[in-house]
């Protein structure tokens, strides 16, 4: 099993996906992939099992950018009068 703590995931999470070049994607595990294996209906042959999210090159960096503005902080209330 590995984790990673959610301040980290955009950090070290994300790793490019080099399968479709054209379409420079990278990828991010998402939470909890083990409770899954049930839902998917893997059996015990199933070895290693990664859930996880393609999205397009340079998503990490723009998010990483919002969480650190705090954009993404949904406990605080933004002002749209001002925007």
């Amino acid at each position: 099993e590995i984790e990673i703590q959610g301040p980290e995931l955009l950090r070290s999470g994300t790793t490019p996906k080099n399968f479709v070049k054209a379409l420079n994607l990278e990828g991010y595990p998402n939470r909890d992939s083990i409770s899954f294996i049930k839902s998917f209906e893997f059996g015990k042959e199933c070895k290693t099992f990664i859930r996880g999210t393609l999205r397009y090159g340079g998503f990490r960096v723009i998010m990483r950018a919002l969480h650190q503005l705090e954009i993404t902080d949904s406990t605080r209330e933004l002002d749209h009068e001002a925007i």
